[in-house]
């Protein structure tokens, strides 16, 4: 009997890998709508970060209201930083930004949840918001 409980218990853990990199797959294809949690900054500045994981959050986790809101990185457009990748906003992406910066009380290190369609390096963005818990991670 412990011995078939087992073999279930491995086969759902199995399962449920196995439906998760499916889902993460999807979600790089730009096939589906799937959620990211990271850092809002603008492409100039990640540009220049994403080359080393830990120097892309670091400097993330940095990055003020204050610098987002002025002219260069408006012109440059936004995205989002999550594992130390860099996913580029669609133009409805940036103008959503505008009206989320209006409105978010962080001043430094700004999450966001992005919800949308991925395709290649460039997230078509169908919402965009505070996440509910702190912390970047990939889509879910």
């Amino acid at each position: 009997m412990k011995q078939l409980i087992m073999v279930f218990v491995a086969a759902a853990l199995l399962g449920g890998n196995g439906l998760a990199q499916e889902r993460r797959q999807a979600a790089t294809k730009g096939d589906s709508i799937a959620t990211w949690h990271g850092y809002l900054v603008d492409a100039k500045s990640a540009q220049e970060w994403v080359k080393s994981q830990e120097v892309a959050m670091k400097n993330a986790a940095e990055y003020t209201t204050e610098t987002a809101l002025k002219d260069e990185s408006r012109a440059s457009g936004y995205g989002i930083i999550t594992e130390g990748k860099w996913l580029k906003f669609d133009k409805a992406g940036d103008d959503q930004v505008a009206k989320f910066l209006k409105a978010t009380t962080q001043v430094k290190g700004i999450m966001i949840t992005a919800t949308g369609t991925l395709d290649g390096n460039t997230l078509t963005v169908t919402s965009l918001k505070e996440p509910l818990q702190v912390g970047p991670s990939s889509p879910r």
